[in-house]
């Protein structure tokens, strides 16, 4: 006689960081004691089938009347709070995310499952932050005008002005005009460009992106980033 158990998909869930690659979501969800009871009692098998992506099974028992099922959702990334935005969007179901003060968890995530299976997916989006760029020069050159260009326009930046700075001179910043989303992988390519006696030229061709959790500004807003050019 066969006993081998067959399970259905009783629910999904599938995550999407907007700052992280398509299929990365460095996050483990930990069912709350409740909800492990829950699924112990009525059957449910709950797996991680890839990094985003998570299931509940059912073996065809019966399932009890339950209002919501709740997990813990534990960061596995350290740069999982400079870039995430404080909530969540959800599709397939009305969740809610509820604030802890438990050491390692970002939030409690609530899944209503009083109208049966669900297939939920959930984005959590990247902060978006202002660029800032700091050219440092080995010498002045006051003939000369310094712009930081994105070769394409996608990103336009301010004019540089010149600034103080410490035990080193001169300095010039110039900052986005609007605010980026963060990503860990950019296509963006920013040029560095001196104009002198009516001539341009690029001398700086690929300015590396700033990164979040990195350099943050030491002459703008909190939600600046830094990138640092040295000539």
């Amino acid at each position: 006689m066969n006993n081998t158990s067959i399970y259905t998909v009783w629910l999904s869930l599938k995550g999407i960081h907007t700052y992280f690659e398509e299929t990365t979501f460095p996050v483990t969800l930990v069912p709350m004691p409740e909800t492990s009871r829950f699924f112990r009692r009525n059957g449910l098998l709950f797996k991680k089938i890839k990094e985003n992506y998570w299931t509940v099974l059912s073996s065809g028992k019966e399932i009890e009347p339950m209002e919501q099922i709740e997990f813990e959702i534990q960061p596995q990334s350290t740069l999982f709070h400079y870039v995430s935005v404080d909530d969540a969007i959800f599709s397939g179901v009305s969740c809610k995310l509820y604030t802890t003060q438990k050491p390692g968890i970002w939030r409690i995530l609530s899944i209503p499952i009083r109208s049966g299976p669900k297939e939920i997916e959930w984005t959590i989006k990247a902060k978006e932050a202002y660029w800032e760029c700091l050219v440092f020069l080995q010498k002045d050159t006051p003939d000369s005008e310094w712009t930081i260009r994105e070769r394409r326009d996608y990103i336009r930046f301010t004019t540089m002005q010149k600034i103080n700075w410490i035990n080193h001179s001169p300095v010039f910043r110039s900052i986005s005009t609007e605010k980026i989303p963060l990503k860990n992988r950019y296509s963006f390519q920013l040029q560095l460009k001196e104009k002198k006696n009516g001539r341009e030229r690029i001398l700086y061709e690929s300015i590396p992106s700033p990164s979040p959790g990195g350099e943050l500004s030491v002459t703008g807003k909190p939600d600046t980033i830094t990138t640092y050019i040295y000539l």
